[in-house]
């Protein structure tokens, strides 16, 4: 059907130099050279580069062992808390405080649908 697609989501696309880049799973594509990136884009190449450093690990930590987080999640509404206040705090644009980006009661809100609905460990597993 030409012409009906409408979107295409692209889970962490990524693009590297060269010729060839190599994504999740090990397949190849081709692809032209972009050229020397613009300020902004060297600037948003460092920010991927600090997230795969240090803002990924709890997608690994997902990845490789969801029941031990899930454990902590399920059993501790402190932990569940923490956990999805930093979340929050990584994820949105704000001044360092979550509260700056939302009110308290939206970030209650989503912390209590995980608890009381007790689904954080199965929101913990990557699919």
């Amino acid at each position: 059907m030409p012409g009906s697609v409408r979107l295409i989501r692209l889970r962490l696309p990524s693009a590297g130099s060269g010729e060839r880049s190599t994504w999740h799973g090990g397949s190849s594509v081709r692809r032209a050279r972009l050229g020397e990136p613009t300020a902004e884009g060297k600037a948003a190449i460092g920010d991927l580069a600090r997230f795969r450093v240090a803002g990924s690990v709890y997608s690994r930590q997902q990845a490789t062992r969801p029941r031990t987080l899930g454990y902590g999640l399920t059993d501790s509404p402190a932990a569940q808390a923490a956990w999805i206040a930093g979340k929050f705090r990584e994820w949105t644009d704000n001044d360092g405080s979550p509260e700056t980006a939302l009110s308290w009661r939206q970030l209650l809100d989503a912390i209590s649908v995980y608890w009381f609905t007790g689904t954080a460990a199965s929101s913990a597993r990557i699919y």
